[in-house]
């Protein structure tokens, strides 16, 4: 588990919907090899498609 700095780059593959309604992101952040999931509410899309995993 980790946190964000406010402006990092994360790119996104997919999503899913958990039993409470909440949509969780799947992606990597830029310049590394980190992957991992982040709660829809603490990103900004900017460009894309997400799509359903």
């Amino acid at each position: 588990m980790g946190t964000f700095v406010k402006g990092t780059t994360f790119y996104y593959w997919c999503y899913v919907n958990n039993s409470y309604g909440n949509k969780w992101i799947y992606g990597r952040i830029v310049g590394t090899q980190t992957k991992g999931w982040v709660c829809d509410s603490e990103v900004v899309h900017t460009k894309g498609t997400l799509k359903k995993c």
